[in-house]
């Protein structure tokens, strides 16, 4: 079970095509919240520069 500080991280991550070929054998596990919006800030960075706000503050 998840408390409020934790969410769940998937490798490879869900929007990517080798997830949508085989979507059971993506890992998951729980991860503190805080490295998950980590990822999710670099990502968004990355990909187009968008900020994504106080969301991606760490």
């Amino acid at each position: 079970m998840l408390d409020g500080r934790q969410g769940l991280s998937f490798f490879p991550p869900l929007w990517s095509a080798e997830a949508q070929q085989n979507l059971s054998a993506a890992s998951r596990r729980a991860v503190p919240m805080a490295e998950l919006l980590g990822v999710s800030r670099d990502s968004c960075l990355q990909f187009d520069g968008a900020d994504p706000g106080f969301l991606g503050v760490i």
